[in-house]
C-alpha cells in the first residue's frame, strides 16, 4: 500500500459520522431560523397591537431576538453534538489501530455492510495473522457507569444487550460474506471477532465487561487484544480476506435523510 492509499484509507475513520453532524447542524440552524423568525414577527405584531406604538413593537421584537439567539438550541443541536462526538472517538481509535499495519494488518474505517438499505456502518474492520475483528468506537461521557446487575451488564441504564446489538450482527454480517467468498480456499469458516473500543467511561479494573463475546475494553488495549488472539492467517490469506473485505464492505454512504433520534453513532 503507498502513501497516497494509506492516507485515503485512514481519512475515512469517522467520515459519515461527521458527515451526519453536519447534516444534523445544517436542519437545526434552518429550523432556528424558521422557528425564530415567526416568534419575532408575532412578538412585533402583538406588541404594535397591544401598544398601539411601532417603536415599542420594534424595541420588544429586538429583545425577542436577543432571547432567539441566547437560547440554548434544542434537540437537533444535541443529536448533531452526539454524532460529532462519535466522529472524534473513531478518528481517535483509528490512531490506536494505526501501528497494526506495520505488523501486517489491513485495517479498513468507515465501511458498509454492503446492502443497500443498510443504515448501520462499520467502524474499523481490521484483518490480519491474528483473524477478523469488528472493531466499534464508542465515545461515552466519562461519567458513564458500567456495572453488573442480577447478572447482566448495564451502560448507563442501558441494557448491555442492547449496546452491543449493532456490533453483534456487524460481526455476524462480516463472518458470512467473507465465509461464503472464501471459506472454501481457506479450508473453513472465516470467524469474525469484534470489540468495543471505548473513550470517556471508566471501565472497571478488576473485571473486563463482556456481552455476547464482545469485550468492553478502553480504546487503547484494543490493539495488543487484537494482536493476542492466536494466529490463524499467513499474509497470502491476509491478502485475500483483505481484498474481498475492501470490495464487499465499501466506504459507507450515510442515508440522505437524517436518522431517527437515538440511533446509535
Amino acid at each position: 500500500m503507498n502513501a497516497e492509499e494509506h492516507r485515503a484509507r485512514n481519512s475515512r475513520a469517522g467520515a459519515s459520522a461527521a458527515d451526519m453532524a453536519r447534516s444534523l447542524g445544517a436542519v437545526d440552524r434552518r429550523r432556528r431560523l424558521a422557528i425564530g423568525g415567526g416568534i419575532i414577527a408575532a412578538v412585533l405584531v402583538l406588541a404594535w397591537v397591544l401598544s398601539e406604538s411601532l417603536q415599542a413593537g420594534i424595541g420588544i421584537a429586538l429583545v425577542a431576538v436577543a432571547v432567539v439567539i441566547l437560547v440554548r438550541p434544542g434537540g437537533r443541536r444535541s443529536d448533531a453534538a452526539k454524532w460529532r462526538k462519535g466522529a472524534v472517538g473513531e478518528r481517535s481509535t483509528a490512531r490506536v489501530l494505526r501501528p497494526l499495519e506495520r505488523r501486517g494488518y489491513v485495517v479498513l474505517h468507515d465501511r458498509g455492510l454492503g446492502r443497500e438499505t443498510d443504515v448501520a456502518n462499520i467502524d474499523h474492520l481490521v484483518i490480519g495473522p491474528t483473524g477478523v475483528v469488528v472493531v466499534d468506537s464508542k465515545n461515552w461521557h466519562r461519567n458513564t457507569m458500567i456495572r453488573h446487575r442480577r447478572g447482566e451488564l448495564l451502560v448507563g441504564r442501558t441494557r448491555g444487550a442492547k449496546v452491543v446489538a449493532g456490533t453483534a450482527l456487524e460481526r455476524r454480517r462480516v463472518s458470512t460474506v467473507l465465509t461464503m467468498e472464501l471459506g472454501e480456499q481457506l479450508g473453513g469458516p472465516v470467524q469474525a471477532h469484534a470489540v468495543l473500543a471505548v473513550h470517556g467511561a471508566r471501565l472497571p479494573y478488576w473485571r473486563r465487561p463482556e456481552i455476547e463475546g464482545i469485550p468492553l475494553l478502553r480504546a487503547r488495549g484494543a490493539r495488543r487484544w487484537i494482536t493476542s488472539l492466536p494466529t490463524v492467517y499467513d499474509a497470502a490469506a491476509v491478502e485475500q480476506l483483505a481484498a474481498v473485505a475492501a470490495r464487499r464492505f465499501p466506504p459507507y454512504a450515510p442515508p440522505e435523510r437524517p436518522l431517527p433520534d437515538g440511533f446509535r453513532a
